[in-house]
């Protein structure tokens, strides 16, 4: 629990660089300025840890996968259409564009109630296949770590780019088509 605790202001920090807010212009790419930008907008609960119950709720459903390979991918597949409704009301909680909120309510009206299951789907799914291939040395029993690193940091590496559109796609398609436009 305390791991999330310490690391969740940065997903807020990288969630309002990647939709260029004004938070990200106020921190002006310094990660020390964000955080005291962060605060000072908000304290604990609406700044550093604005959104943060859904996020660990999603953490929480995500969990660890099956021992066994095939059915880990099967698993990961069903997890990321179970959560993306999570993360979609997370990115819209996360983002600072005023110093208003919108409520959980606000954002389902906004996004749509069927929407919310397949907005930014495809780079979703397509991030956390490349991080689940990241573990495939873990999961096979693999030992030696350098391996491991590398499969790891490869897996981060290459999801990057996905993580990016998931953000753009879930928070700014929401007037989009029913996959707002990754099709």
């Amino acid at each position: 629990m305390t791991f999330p605790l310490l690391t969740y202001p940065l997903d807020i920090i990288k969630t309002n660089r990647i939709l260029q807010t004004s938070l990200a212009k106020e921190g002006a790419e310094s990660i020390p300025k964000e955080f005291l930008a962060l605060y000072e907008k908000g304290g604990l609960k609406t700044g550093l840890y604005r959104g943060f119950l859904i996020g660990f709720i999603a953490a929480s459903v995500q969990g660890p996968f099956s021992e066994n390979p095939q059915t880990g991918t099967i698993a990961a597949l069903g997890v990321s259409v179970a959560t993306n409704p999570l993360n979609i009301l997370q990115v819209h909680k996360q983002n600072f564009h005023n110093s208003q909120t919108k409520t959980y309510t606000q954002i389902m009206s906004d996004v749509g109630v069927n929407r919310m299951f397949t907005l930014g789907l495809i780079p979703s799914v397509a991030r956390n296949f490349l991080i689940l291939a990241g573990l495939i040395p873990s999961l096979l029993g693999n030992t030696n770590n350098l391996i491991t690193f590398g499969y790891a940091l490869g897996g981060i590496v290459l999801s990057h780019p996905f993580e990016v559109a998931r953000v753009i796609i879930q928070h700014k398609g929401a007037s989009a088509g029913m996959f707002g436009n990754t099709l």
